[in-house]
Protein backbone atom coordinates (compact mmCIF):
# COMPACT_ATOMS: atom_id res chain seq x y z
CA UNK A 1 0.00 0.00 0.00
CA UNK A 2 1.37 3.34 -0.76
CA UNK A 3 1.09 5.99 1.71
CA UNK A 4 0.79 9.51 0.87
CA UNK A 5 4.05 10.38 3.25
CA UNK A 6 5.66 8.15 0.39
CA UNK A 7 5.15 10.12 -2.18
CA UNK A 8 5.07 13.83 -1.33
CA UNK A 9 3.76 14.72 -4.77
CA UNK A 10 0.63 13.25 -4.33
CA UNK A 11 -0.38 15.01 -0.99
CA UNK A 12 -3.00 17.72 -1.03
CA UNK A 13 -0.59 20.70 1.18
CA UNK A 14 -2.51 23.01 1.64
CA UNK A 15 -5.43 20.65 2.70
CA UNK A 16 -2.92 19.23 5.07
CA UNK A 17 -2.08 22.77 6.76
CA UNK A 18 -5.76 23.64 6.63
CA UNK A 19 -6.34 20.49 8.50
CA UNK A 20 -3.41 20.62 11.03
CA UNK A 21 -4.62 24.33 11.72
CA UNK A 22 -8.19 22.47 12.64
CA UNK A 23 -6.63 20.30 14.78
CA UNK A 24 -4.34 22.65 16.75
CA UNK A 25 -7.36 24.97 17.30
CA UNK A 26 -9.62 22.36 18.23
CA UNK A 27 -7.62 20.53 20.43
CA UNK A 28 -8.37 22.01 23.07
CA UNK A 29 -12.45 22.21 23.27
CA UNK A 30 -11.92 18.05 23.53
CA UNK A 31 -10.80 19.04 27.15
CA UNK A 32 -14.20 19.74 28.21
CA UNK A 33 -17.65 18.85 29.53
CA UNK A 34 -18.37 15.65 27.72
CA UNK A 35 -22.58 15.17 27.08
CA UNK A 36 -23.62 12.07 25.27
CA UNK A 37 -26.31 13.46 22.72
CA UNK A 38 -27.95 10.41 22.03
CA UNK A 39 -27.45 6.83 23.39
CA UNK A 40 -24.48 4.59 22.26
CA UNK A 41 -25.35 2.04 19.71
CA UNK A 42 -23.18 -0.51 17.77
CA UNK A 43 -26.31 -0.73 15.22
CA UNK A 44 -25.78 0.36 11.75
CA UNK A 45 -28.71 2.24 11.13
CA UNK A 46 -28.26 4.60 13.93
CA UNK A 47 -26.63 7.78 14.71
CA UNK A 48 -24.21 9.07 17.11
CA UNK A 49 -23.81 11.97 18.99
CA UNK A 50 -21.67 13.87 21.66
CA UNK A 51 -21.02 17.44 22.67
CA UNK A 52 -17.40 18.75 24.63
CA UNK A 53 -18.63 22.12 25.80
CA UNK A 54 -15.92 24.84 27.35
CA UNK A 55 -17.60 27.26 29.45
CA UNK A 56 -14.65 28.98 30.22
CA UNK A 57 -13.96 29.86 26.36
CA UNK A 58 -17.70 29.95 25.48
CA UNK A 59 -17.05 27.45 22.76
CA UNK A 60 -17.70 23.85 22.16
CA UNK A 61 -17.34 21.35 19.53
CA UNK A 62 -20.84 18.71 18.84
CA UNK A 63 -19.92 15.57 16.26
CA UNK A 64 -22.57 13.55 14.46
CA UNK A 65 -22.08 10.35 13.01
CA UNK A 66 -24.62 8.86 10.96
CA UNK A 67 -23.96 5.17 9.96
CA UNK A 68 -24.31 3.57 6.49
CA UNK A 69 -28.10 2.55 7.34
CA UNK A 70 -29.15 5.20 9.10
CA UNK A 71 -32.15 6.91 7.06
CA UNK A 72 -32.16 10.02 9.45
CA UNK A 73 -31.71 13.06 6.93
CA UNK A 74 -32.14 15.56 9.72
CA UNK A 75 -31.81 15.94 13.45
CA UNK A 76 -31.95 18.03 16.28
CA UNK A 77 -29.96 17.64 19.58
CA UNK A 78 -30.75 19.93 22.65
CA UNK A 79 -27.64 20.93 23.73
CA UNK A 80 -25.58 21.60 27.75
CA UNK A 81 -23.95 24.32 29.42
CA UNK A 82 -24.25 27.07 26.95
CA UNK A 83 -24.80 30.47 28.53
CA UNK A 84 -28.68 30.65 28.44
CA UNK A 85 -28.88 34.49 27.58
CA UNK A 86 -26.27 34.53 25.31
CA UNK A 87 -25.87 34.35 20.86
CA UNK A 88 -23.87 31.61 19.90
CA UNK A 89 -22.04 31.99 15.58
CA UNK A 90 -22.37 27.79 14.94
CA UNK A 91 -19.88 26.41 12.39
CA UNK A 92 -20.28 23.27 10.65
CA UNK A 93 -16.26 22.66 9.53
CA UNK A 94 -17.32 21.26 5.95
CA UNK A 95 -19.43 24.46 5.05
CA UNK A 96 -17.06 27.07 7.18
CA UNK A 97 -18.49 30.43 4.67
CA UNK A 98 -21.57 29.80 5.94
CA UNK A 99 -21.69 30.01 9.90
CA UNK A 100 -25.47 31.10 11.77
CA UNK A 101 -26.02 33.12 14.37
CA UNK A 102 -28.73 31.01 17.16
CA UNK A 103 -29.97 31.93 20.50
CA UNK A 104 -28.45 29.64 23.43
CA UNK A 105 -32.10 29.39 23.85
CA UNK A 106 -33.20 27.48 20.73
CA UNK A 107 -29.90 25.50 21.19
CA UNK A 108 -30.78 24.35 24.86
CA UNK A 109 -34.70 23.73 23.89
CA UNK A 110 -35.35 23.10 19.96
CA UNK A 111 -31.40 21.79 19.58
CA UNK A 112 -28.66 22.36 17.18
CA UNK A 113 -30.17 21.10 13.71
CA UNK A 114 -27.77 18.92 11.85
CA UNK A 115 -28.37 17.48 8.31
CA UNK A 116 -26.65 14.84 6.44
CA UNK A 117 -25.48 14.87 2.78
CA UNK A 118 -25.15 10.88 2.52
CA UNK A 119 -25.40 8.00 4.43
CA UNK A 120 -21.60 6.96 6.03
CA UNK A 121 -21.15 10.77 7.22
CA UNK A 122 -19.69 12.41 9.91
CA UNK A 123 -20.40 16.53 10.74
CA UNK A 124 -18.49 18.47 12.93
CA UNK A 125 -20.08 22.14 14.07
CA UNK A 126 -18.26 24.23 16.65
CA UNK A 127 -19.85 26.65 18.22
CA UNK A 128 -18.78 30.33 20.13
CA UNK A 129 -20.63 32.79 22.22
CA UNK A 130 -20.98 36.03 20.10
Amino acid sequence: MDYPTEHPEEVDWPLFRERLEDWRRLAPLFYGDYYPLMSWSIARDALLAWQFDRPDLGQGIVQVFRRQKSSVEAARFPLHGLDANALYRVTNLDDRDHPNEVSAKELLEAGLRVTFDQPRQAVALVYERI
